[in-house]
């Protein structure tokens, strides 16, 4: 008798958490109805400039699947100028960054 009152238990628990389930599926549902009523199908579909790329972008793809090797030749070359400016900073004596103003606010 406890078994079956247990399941009987059970199933009501299911049912229930179930129907809670369905409602807020169905309120969801409503809500995403309204939603889709209040865009008008002429001006989702009006919207030209996302079909096709721009001739400008067109162009660059075109240039870089030519030469696929351009912008590692460009990660070089800004690597070797980063480098050369480190060594030239290195080398040369710090100098002092004197602004005419600084001192008459300053001080």
């Amino acid at each position: 008798m406890a078994t079956h009152e247990a399941s009987s238990l059970y199933s009501e628990e299911k049912a229930k958490l179930l129907r809670d389930s369905v409602a807020k599926i169905e309120d969801k549902n409503q809500i995403l109805e309204k939603f889709m009523e209040s865009l008008s199908s002429d001006s989702v579909y009006k919207i030209d400039m996302f079909k096709s790329l721009p001739d400008a972008l067109l162009e660059k793809c075109a240039f870089l699947s030519v030469r696929p090797d351009t912008v590692k030749n460009l990660v070089r070359a800004m690597q070797a100028r980063n480098r050369r400016s480190s060594r030239s900073r290195r080398r040369s004596p710090r100098r002092k960054t004197s602004f005419p103003f600084h001192d008459r606010i300053w001080n």
